[in-house]
């Protein structure tokens, strides 16, 4: 994130006054982004966003998802370094893997790939998502092909994660989950949706399950036959980033 983006973003947190946390002030921008994206939003996720945007603090809020908006351009996570920067500092202390690091990970697993169709890259702590972007940076003109899957135990590094893919137009899954011990709390699905206007709109929805740990949990228990092995073989052809 630039140093005038994120001194802009301070500049309206701090201008929102004191009622709120910052934590409080951060997800409330964070849902008013997701918003755009959700597929068949429910009541209360509607009045959230509407006081969000038509209360006292209402066109801070637009600005504020401006400059995010603005500032992820080319698979920039301007939305995670802020959280880093003014946020993380005063609870949990998360700290993200950086770009850099992120984009090299990306072409040491994906360099001898060839990206085809159907192909999917995995980040079991998916944090903000910054891996996948960066496999999605790697792949350039083939990253509609791919599909991203991501596990975090955080919720809200889900939806950070969920918002960085929905802005770059990506389609997968971001499971809010322990992927070590293979559980989900909740699924959140975004694909790419034609539009009755003929348009083409990335929207996100949530599931109770996912079917993202099935072939996981056979490997595991070893109860995978020899048919679905081979089938997997054929057929499943995922990297995984750490």
């Amino acid at each position: 994130m630039s140093g005038y983006v994120y001194k802009e973003l301070e500049c309206i947190f701090e201008e929102m006054g004191y009622i709120q946390t910052v934590q409080e002030k951060f997800d409330r921008l964070l849902n008013a982004c997701l918003f755009i994206y959700r597929f068949n939003p429910t009541k209360e996720e509607q009045k959230e966003f509407i006081d969000t945007v038509q209360g006292t603090n209402g066109q801070l809020y637009i600005k504020a998802m401006q400059l995010i908006f603005n500032d992820s351009e080319g698979m920039h996570d301007a939305i995670g370094d802020f959280f880093q920067s003014i946020i993380s500092r005063h609870s949990n202390s998360q700290f993200f893997t950086p770009e850099c690091v992120s984009d090299l990970s990306a072409l040491v697993v994906m360099g001898k790939n060839n990206i085809k169709e159907g192909m999917s890259v995995c980040d079991p702590s998916v944090g903000s998502g910054r891996m996948l972007l960066s496999a999605a940076k790697f792949a350039g003109k083939d990253k509609h092909k791919l599909h991203y899957y991501g596990v975090d135990i955080d919720l809200r590094c889900i939806k950070i994660a969920l918002l960085n893919l929905c802005m770059h137009s990506l389609r997968g899954e971001l499971v809010w989950g322990d992927s070590l011990a293979l559980t989900c709390n909740k699924s959140f699905y975004f694909d790419n949706v034609r539009m009755t206007d003929g348009m083409i709109a990335t929207l996100w929805t949530t599931r109770n399950t996912t079917h993202l740990f099935d072939r996981y949990n056979k490997v595991v228990c070893n109860k995978m036959t020899e048919v679905e092995k081979i089938k997997t073989k054929q057929e499943f052809q995922q990297l995984t980033l750490f």
